[in-house]
């Protein structure tokens, strides 16, 4: 039998650290207890976006995204980080929060790193 919870926060250290990888820098695993706070499961101080992760065999894209949205402080764009057993993560952004989304990376020079390297 598969513990959730620590198969949970073992999904939200890896998406952190993906998160880093990419460019996130500043990127953290939340604590939460009880699904309670508003900082999503992983925090990027220095951009606003609402990350959910989930890992899960059978997917929910809406209903997560839902969750976000409404978890979502003013002024984040609610992103979900997904990754099914065996595939590679996804990320699930509204198209309409796109824009938003790449202005708060620029502005937070997300990815200027790794553009200078290739």
């Amino acid at each position: 039998m598969v513990d959730s919870r620590a198969k949970g926060a073992r999904l939200e250290r890896l998406a952190a650290q993906l998160l880093r990888t990419i460019g996130f820098a500043n990127s953290e695993r939340c604590q939460q207890f009880q699904g309670l706070g508003s900082d999503g499961d992983v925090r990027t101080p220095d951009v606003p976006i609402h990350w959910e992760v989930k890992g899960r065999k059978e997917i929910s894209i809406y209903r997560w995204m839902e969750q976000a949205s409404r978890d979502a402080r003013r002024g984040r764009v609610p992103a979900v980080l997904v990754k099914a057993d065996s595939k590679p993560w996804l990320l699930l952004v509204r198209a309409e929060d796109l824009p938003h989304m790449v202005e708060a990376c620029k502005e937070a020079g997300v990815g200027s790193a790794q553009a200078e390297t290739t």
